[in-house]
């Protein structure tokens, strides 16, 4: 029998006054032991049943992605080729390096007798305490000595540490409660972002020897921070969801002191504004809220955009500039040239195209493929002309027995809403479906390669992706029409695609799953009630209780999301908010059953807006069944290690295709 939440009562605060709130106090880990273990015990009971299904998906899985040892395409950094290696018998890469000389296609055909370790993530994780481990970023210095940020437990609160495995030295830390990126000009001359009160990453420090310096800060909660450097050149970028603005400086001027920037941009109402490095030329991404989007080169515009896409990456080099366009739910590659010309770059048909990197030493640019199909791949790019120099491996896989197609479904507004559907090639349409969504912030759901996907397509489940307003899947316009004020187009979006694949034969049942931000879009579709087509939902650490967290300022992330959500702490943004808030428009009706996931670290959606999600749908419908999955390690994204988070993920994917299962 599934257990009941008892009530730990709180109150917040919101512009109307006291608001008692029966679960309020399930924020406090100590009050919420008692939950989190019995959804634990309850958890560990119900997945008996799909145990052999799950083991199945994994072991398929990993003999697809794991059963040998791949290494990523090498890059130039410095005066070093850096690159990772990922074995069959080990959870995390290694990281390696080589002298620039060294050919990368004998690197790339596993030859390591001019490289060495850099970091063995598997004895740094090891060492930690927790099971949501990620490198957030790592340098290598001139004399070899690695800098790298880790964050352990998931929190997102990340530690620098400084590790000469030539040497065979032990790590020795030297920041903590950073943000992930670190810059390193020398091994002695570095920055890091930190973090405030709210995690937020607002300041930039100039790390020299034993001083350090603070250079930039940032007051304003709405605007996060980050640092990066290319090509000799240092940015940083304060941004938020309405606006953003960059500083940039050349290398060399923080290595001798220099601490005002060589070029700035100013905040302006509504516009991002993103700086590409290439040396000594001024280029900048302006997106303004609009949906206007073009590129600047000198301060003059040589692309605009077309009305509904929108450039997402650049990459400068010497022969032109490699643009990024996406729109209507994919990525295509152009060529444009200083004085403003345009020609396609041409991929293999289905692939989204993502900026790799540009070679330091040559300028050449490569990039990243990603593919509903199959492997992905990385193409140096010379002109119009894209050179496949490597393919990931995928084993026993065929991308030709599967197909794509993208869809437009008219909603009930009149927009036209993509979707894409992926299903084998010998599939029927009609069949039970796996149906995904975000909708939130301006991220595109783009193609991507799932080997845990592969399974369930292979037992003949088509998998949906609604590519809903609020994200950025047609420009900047297309999150403005699905966020704050307008927020409850995402949720309409979703409801009607569904109900027009099920009414045109498209698909059958339905399981529809969504993280984070996603996770509270599929509550609040399901709060409109599909009918017979849902029967099942995963909630994957679920943004659900909107109205009580965006109270509560002190949160981390709270004041930043006022743009995206609005603000309860004032009418309007309250009556906006309480109108779709997924937990407080939770019906006393029947519900499918909920399969929900949470990170007690998580940093960005707690741990207790799922166990109030268990409690809300238990009270509205005493025969619905909710089961909690609850990661005491780690954070917003699971757990870690290769083997670990497929064998979590495979526990999801066997629960779903039990619902569809049950359905049929």
């Amino acid at each position: 029998m599934q257990p009941t939440i008892e009530p730990c009562p709180g109150t917040y605060q919101n512009w109307s006054g006291v608001v008692n709130d029966p679960w309020f106090s399930l924020r406090y880990k100590d009050q919420a032991v008692a939950a989190i273990e019995a959804e634990d015990s309850w958890y560990a009971q119900s997945k008996a049943a799909n145990h052999e299904v799950a083991e199945a998906i994994a072991t398929e899985a990993l003999e697809k992605i794991n059963s040998e040892p791949t290494t990523s395409y090498p890059q130039r950094s410095g005066p070093w080729i850096l690159y990772t290696t990922t074995d069959p018998s080990l959870q995390y890469p290694l990281h390696w390096a080589a002298p620039f000389e060294t050919s990368k296609e004998s690197i790339l055909t596993g030859d390591r007798s001019d490289s060495w370790v850099t970091l063995d993530e598997n004895a740094a994780a090891a060492a930690a305490d927790g099971n949501g481990w990620d490198v957030g970023a790592l340098e290598v210095t001139e004399n070899g000595v690695t800098l790298y940020t880790f964050c352990a437990d998931g929190s997102e609160i990340y530690s620098l540490a400084r590790i000469d495995n030539r040497n065979a030295e032990p790590a020795t830390i030297l920041k903590t409660n950073i943000s992930t990126p670190v810059v390193v000009l020398s091994e002695n001359c570095f920055l890091t972002v930190s973090l405030d009160d709210q995690l937020r990453p607002f300041q930039v420090n100039l790390h020299t020897g034993s001083a350090t310096t603070e250079l930039f800060r940032e007051e304003d909660q709405e605007y996060f921070v980050h640092i990066d450097k290319d090509r000799g050149q240092v940015t940083v970028t304060s941004g938020g969801h309405s606006q953003s603005r960059y500083l940039v400086w050349e290398s060399w001027q923080l290595l001798s002191g220099h601490t005002t920037p060589d070029v700035t941009s100013e905040l302006t109402q509504d516009v991002h504004r993103s700086f590409v490095p290439f040396p000594f030329t001024h280029i900048e991404i302006v997106d303004k809220q609009d949906g206007t989007n073009y590129l600047n080169y000198e301060g003059r515009c040589v692309y605009t955009a077309e009305p509904g896409t929108q450039i997402t990456e650049v990459a400068a080099t010497p022969g032109g500039m490699y643009l990024c366009i996406r729109g209507g739910g994919a990525i295509k590659l152009l060529l444009v040239t200083t004085d403003g010309a345009t020609q396609p770059v041409d991929l293999p048909s289905g692939e989204d195209a993502y900026i790799h990197h540009v070679d330091q030493i040559t300028s050449q640019a490569y990039v990243h493929s990603e593919s509903w199909l199959g492997a992905g791949s990385v193409y140096r790019l010379s002109g119009t002309s894209a050179v496949r120099v490597k393919t990931d491996v995928v084993h026993n896989h065929d991308p030709k027995n599967y197909s794509y197609q993208r869809h437009l479904v008219t909603v009930s507004d009149a927009t036209s809403v993509p979707v894409t559907v992926v299903r084998r090639a010998d599939t029927a349409p009609g069949g039970p479906a796996i149906a995904y969504v975000y909708g939130a912030y301006g991220i595109s759901l783009d193609a991507w390669f799932s080997a845990t996907r592969v399974s369930a397509l292979d037992r003949g489940v088509s998998f949906v992706v609604i590519h809903a307003r609020g994200g950025g899947e047609n420009g900047r316009a297309w999150h403005a029409a699905g966020r704050a004020g307008t927020k409850a187009n995402t949720f309409n979006d979703v409801k009607d695609c569904i109900s027009a694949l099920y009414k045109q034969g498209e698909i059958g049942s339905v399981v529809l799953r969504g993280g984070s931000a996603g996770g509270g879009t599929v509550l609040a579709a399901a709060n409109l009630d599909l009918g017979e087509a849902l029967v099942g939902v995963v909630a994957d650490v679920p943004f659900v209780d909107v109205l009580n967290t965006m109270s509560d300022a002190d949160l981390p992330l709270t004041v930043g999301e006022y743009p995206e959500w609005g603000n309860p702490n004032t009418p309007q943004g309250y009556e906006d908010i309480a109108a779709w808030s997924p937990i407080d428009n939770i019906a006393k009706r029947p519900y499918p059953a909920f399969f929900v996931s949470v990170g007690v670290n998580d940093p960005r959606v707690g741990y207790w807006e799922g166990l109030k999600l268990a409690a809300h749908l238990r009270a509205a419908d005493s025969h619905n069944l909710v089961y909690v999955r609850i990661s005491k390690g780690a954070g917003h994204q699971g757990v870690s290690g290769i083997e670990d988070s497929v064998k979590e993920e495979s526990e999801t994917w066997a629960w779903m295709l039990s619902q569809l299962t049950s359905a049929l």
